[in-house]
């Protein structure tokens, strides 16, 4: 289901699809921005690939219908696990989630949706070891940059992948806070 809803006192309500209905109101707990990053399609190839061989082999010993039973039970089994390691974008007004990891809102500093070079560069040879990176996905080579004004936390920025990089950094700056403080630490 998406959602791109506009209230006065919330902002627009984005997601990776973008589709705009309009007259409706945000409730007030209601994300700006949502995305769930789905494992890459090969992970499914190798799903089939791998259940389909161990039925096979089982299949061969213990009879055709015991092979049939071992796939559809391991492919389903896989499946609900492939499908349950996506890891969930949300930017709401108190701050951006992405999986179990929480950015509050008064620590997003600069925010910036950065092109495929960019993104490579940083997940490869320009990696900082500290930052927090989620790079999921080859479809997603394009990523966001979000930098850590917390002078506590031990990460500078995270790298996020995304389908929709500039709706996700749009939705992070309407809930940076007016006051911006620039990171402390030293690049």
């Amino acid at each position: 289901m998406t959602e791109s809803r506009t209230t006065a006192r919330q902002g627009p309500v984005v997601d990776e699809q973008g589709d705009p209905r309009s007259g409706s109101a945000a409730p007030p707990d209601a994300p700006r921005y949502r995305e769930r990053l789905h494992p890459s399609w090969w992970m499914w190839v190798l799903l089939f690939a791998g259940i389909g061989s161990l039925a096979v082999a089982y299949g061969a010993a213990l009879g055709a219908a015991a092979g049939w039973w071992l796939f559809l039970l391991g492919f389903s089994l896989g499946a609900l696990g492939l499908y349950l390691s996506g890891i969930r974008l949300r930017v709401d007004d108190e701050g951006f989630t992405v999986g179990v990891a929480r950015l509050p809102a008064e620590f997003i500093g600069k925010v910036a949706a950065l092109s495929p070079d960019d993104t490579d560069q940083l997940s490869g040879p320009q990696r900082d070891p500290g930052a927090f990176h989620v790079v999921r996905n080859s479809r997603s080579r394009r990523a966001v940059i979000v930098e850590v004004t917390d002078p506590r936390d031990p990460h500078p920025y995270w790298l996020i992948t995304s389908r929709a990089p500039d709706r996700l950094a749009r939705a992070l700056v309407t809930i940076r806070p007016q006051t911006y403080r620039p990171s402390r630490r030293a690049r």
